[in-house]
């Protein structure tokens, strides 16, 4: 039997932390939603539909849509005085 999803830690002479285990356990917990072997069509957009609340019971921040003012500021590139 194959685990959903296949994935692998890194570096592998470590082992998983805990909130890459809670991670897991959302896309388990949403395979028959998302399991793009099983349905054929489903963005990425979909995906995050149906994954966010898990993702923000563990503590992560879920972008609302793609307007502005729906996003998550995430810079990374900064000019002078470190404005993004």
């Amino acid at each position: 039997m194959t685990t959903y999803p296949n994935w692998f830690w890194y570096p592998s002479t470590s082992t998983p932390p805990k909130w890459a285990e809670e991670i897991i356990n959302v896309f388990q917990n949403s395979q028959e939603s998302i399991d793009s072997a099983e349905i054929q069509g489903l963005k990425s957009n979909g995906v995050l539909a149906e994954i966010a609340d898990g993702l923000k019971q563990i503590g992560f921040e879920i972008e609302k849509g793609k307007s502005k003012k729906d996003l998550i500021l995430r810079p990374v590139l900064f000019g002078e005085n470190g404005v993004p």
